[in-house]
């Protein structure tokens, strides 16, 4: 791809550089055709004393060339340590984070990376062994963002071909050259075999990546259209996703994946949602870092991971004033009323007469054996078996709030039903009003 498809010659670029051959030839490249360039290099420190040539290469390099250079070390293993993270993973999330920073405090339109036809390459086959989606068979792209890659047109060997024919010096990565990396052995095996059955490989895969790509955003378009019509955003932040619009799919799989892998959910997680949403089997729950998925019977939903110490909170209210339950804001207040005192209709205000409650007045989750009679009825019910009744999914029953009275007895369950005990009657002089208030 030409570099003025890619970048504006009249602003400068950060570029990435090792010190191997494909960063050198690439910086450049750059200056060669006129752009005002800062490299950027770090020392991840995981190869010794190799990793500090290459940053004294690169220092060298930079002063011969006249080139403004920044330099960053990080203790990479330790940050993958504190991150779970593969090592690689850890790099790549380090160096990024540092080129962004440098784009952002010095106006520099975009960072320029080295990765070349074999990268991509082995990217695509590296994403094919570990599961992904059609996404991650669409290879690398030329412009993401403020991030671009010039040299994806290049081969391994053309990069090679034009450090000899420029003259330009660089280092080797010696761990390159080992099979303890999955990429190091597509790389030394996988792709060599395969130029073996057809010498135009790289060019085969680009093309297959560029046909892919189309095929993508057409799917992309398909999956912006059914979230628009069958995805919902419930009241409490809650996103649910129409199980029946699902089956009704060519596959639901490939639309699953377009929405829950960006929330951290892995394809085998995925492939099994998608088995009990076609099989309808409701009830399950899968977790990923900090998102939930629950299979109920007509939704897939979608919640952040719950806060088990937001879960267990009480918050006690005395005769006069309330508190916040997270994500709840619950307003509790206690007030003398005239008669002829109606209760509000809204579901989310809700009326009790004061002289059938205990003070204080504790606000806290449900809790499994509660009972209460429901407003309108004369026995004892479960809450349990009331939420069943309303048909409520595993996460709205986490959401349920209570109000107790001192005595024990749960007065109110949150902006669904009182007590029949508690309820406003002729009689009533003072009411405990609890409301809640959606943020």
């Amino acid at each position: 791809m030409p570099l003025a498809s890619l970048l504006d010659q009249s602003k400068p670029v950060l570029v990435a550089v090792s010190g191997g051959a494909d960063s050198v030839a690439l910086l450049h490249r750059l200056l060669r055709s006129g752009y005002r360039c800062t490299v950027a290099h770090c020392n991840f420190h995981l190869r010794g004393e190799e990793s500090d040539r290459d940053e004294a290469f690169v220092r060298d390099l930079c002063r011969r060339l006249d080139v403004e250079l920044l330099v960053a070390h990080f203790d990479t293993k330790a940050h993958a340590a504190a991150n779970h993270q593969s090592i690689e993973m850890a790099a790549r999330e380090l160096r990024y984070e540092w080129f962004a920073k440098i784009l952002d405090q010095r106006g520099i339109q975009a960072v320029a990376v080295a990765h070349h036809a074999d990268d991509a390459a082995e990217t695509t086959l590296l994403n094919m062994t570990r599961g992904t989606g059609l996404r991650g068979l669409t290879g690398m792209k030329p412009k993401v963002g403020r991030v671009v890659r010039p040299m994806l047109n290049f081969s391994r060997a053309d990069i090679e071909n034009y450090c000899r024919a420029n003259k330009l010096d660089y280092v080797d990565d010696s761990s390159n050259a080992s099979d303890d990396y999955a990429r190091n052995k597509i790389r030394h095996h996988v792709i060599p075999a395969l130029k073996g059955i057809n010498p135009s490989f790289l060019a085969t895969m680009r093309a297959n990546a560029d046909h892919l790509q189309g095929v993508y955003e057409i799917f992309l378009s398909q999956v912006a259209d059914f979230v628009r019509t069958h995805v919902r955003t419930a009241p409490g932040g809650d996103i649910h996703i129409d199980a029946d619009a699902l089956r009704a799919q060519a596959a639901s799989e490939p639309f699953l994946y377009e929405i829950l892998t960006p929330k951290g959910f892995s394809p085998r997680q995925v492939a099994d949602i998608a088995r009990r949403v076609d099989e309808r089997q409701s009830g399950k729950v899968f977790l990923a870092a900090d998102n939930r998925v629950v299979v109920d019977r007509a939704s897939v939903i979608l919640t952040p991971k719950p806060d088990q110490k937001a879960a267990t909170l009480v918050a006690v209210f005395g005769k006069t004033g309330g508190e916040a339950l997270a994500p709840l804001h619950v307003v509790v207040s206690v007030f003398d009323v005239g008669e002829g005192f109606a209760p509000s209709r809204d579901p989310m205000v809700q009326h009790l007469d004061a002289a059938s409650l205990a003070f204080p007045l504790t606000l806290r989750r449900w809790r499994k054996g509660d009972t209460f009679r429901p407003l309108g009825m004369r026995g004892e019910k479960k809450l349990s078996d009331f939420f069943v009744d309303r048909k409520m999914s595993l996460p709205q029953k986490e959401q349920a709030a209570v109000i107790v009275s001192a005595d024990g007895r749960v007065a109110s369950v949150v902006a669904m039903r009182i007590d029949d005990r508690c309820k406003v009657g002729p009689h009533t002089r003072r009411v405990v009003e609890v409301r809640l208030v959606k943020e």
